[in-house]
């Protein structure tokens, strides 16, 4: 099984696969060079950012900063990938018009052969709603409806 698994990743249908499975996927995904610039970005990444893939190729990420978050943020999450080869966690971001988003996002790091990491591959999925749901979910067991008082 091993050496058939080998043999269909040397293949060209097994790129045709891996292109299908990023441009169908419900998530978004870019994947970027080692300096951060945007080599591919998939059809949910547009839906969610509003920015068309010939808009950010060749682009940098921190186009979708936020600037809700410090240098200490991006150097923590930098240092994480550094030490562990993936970084997971809540970030927001900024879509093209301006309105800020919440995403919960995983950064993987593709290494050469010496582990040197060559490029970088981000998926993430929009939160926003999620989280404001939890919101008023919260303040709705904590606060009555009618007063507006904190419940005992």
């Amino acid at each position: 099984m091993k050496k058939r698994m080998s043999t269909l990743f040397e293949t060209d249908t097994f790129l045709a696969i891996a292109y299908t499975i990023i441009q169908e996927a419900d998530e978004g995904i870019i994947v970027t060079d080692e300096n951060g610039h945007i080599l591919l970005a998939n059809p949910a990444f547009e839906t969610v950012t509003g920015y068309t893939q010939e808009e950010v190729l060749g682009r940098k990420t921190n186009i979708l900063r936020s600037g809700l978050h410090d240098r200490t943020f991006y150097e923590n999450m930098w240092e994480t990938l550094r030490d562990h080869g993936i970084w997971k966690g809540e970030i927001w971001n900024k879509r093209k018009n301006g309105e800020l988003f919440v995403e919960w996002l995983t950064i993987k790091a593709i290494c050469d052969a010496t582990g040197k990491p060559t490029h970088y591959v981000a998926i993430f999925s929009d939160v926003t709603q999620h989280k404001r749901t939890m919101e008023q979910l919260a303040r709705l067991s904590n606060y009555d409806v009618l007063t507006n008082v904190l419940n005992p």
